[in-house]
């Protein structure tokens, strides 16, 4: 399957290729910033994102990325371990939620699973942690307007 990756941290790169490969996925082109309009040029049938260094709200991208394509794969690599965090990935379109935390194995697991059955979350992301909110703040890159989301 054709996949775009979104990875700001470039070290990080050929490492994700090497296990995106692992998954069955023919990286396309990779972009080190969110940018809707080439991906949209692009018209992958996945998109990887790593959500931890991106220059706007996870959760709006992924929205964002969900409205602009919505049959696409939509992977979430995600460090941030918040409460509700991973759900509200899913909730916003991510067909996989993934952690930064899990091994190259358990990535390529969870890509398959939910490419399989059309949900994956890491059950790492589930966990509440301590002093997390259950709010998020996001800006609609569409609109580019703030707006409120409740987890």
């Amino acid at each position: 399957m054709d996949l775009y990756v979104v990875e700001p941290q470039t070290l990080f790169i050929s490492y994700l290729s090497d296990v995106l490969a692992r998954a069955d996925m023919d990286v396309v082109r990779i972009a080190t910033a969110f940018d809707l309009d080439d991906i949209e040029r692009a018209h992958p049938g996945a998109v990887f994102v790593d959500t931890d260094f991106l220059d706007a709200e996870p959760v709006s991208v992924v929205e964002t990325l969900r409205g602009a394509l919505p049959a696409a794969f939509i992977f979430a690599y995600v460090g941030d371990q918040t409460h509700h965090f991973g759900e509200l990935l899913n909730a916003a379109g991510a067909t996989g939620v993934l952690s930064k935390h899990s091994s190259a194995t358990e990535v390529v697991s969870g890509i398959r699973d939910a490419v399989a059955s059309g949900r994956f979350l890491d059950p790492r992301l589930t966990e509440p942690v301590e002093g997390a909110r259950d709010e998020v703040r996001y800006v609609d890159l569409r609109s580019r307007q703030p707006s409120e989301a409740n987890g």
